[in-house]
């Protein structure tokens, strides 16, 4: 999976940022490589600016055999969960 731009190796910050995998409560993502997903500039750090590769909903989603390469988030990490 790829972000939507024209240098997948460089993801674009902002508000046309594509954020790869967003995961809800108890999903699996097994297998994938996730390349060039990005997060908002401005926003909420846990929402809009968190998990350019990968954001989770709840801590129970399970990540498995995946490659991030060339993913970025301005606030916090590249994947974020939300421990709720």
């Amino acid at each position: 999976m790829a972000g939507c731009y024209h240098d997948q190796r460089k993801p674009s910050i902002g508000d046309a940022a594509v954020r790869c995998v967003y995961m809800t409560n108890n999903s699996v993502l097994a297998g994938f490589t996730l390349t060039a997903g990005a997060t908002r500039s401005a926003g909420d750090a846990s929402h809009e600016n968190s998990g350019g590769a990968i954001w989770c909903e709840s801590s129970t989603a399970v990540i498995s055999n995946c490659v991030l390469i060339a993913n970025s988030a301005v606030a916090k990490v590249v994947v974020f969960a939300v421990a709720h």
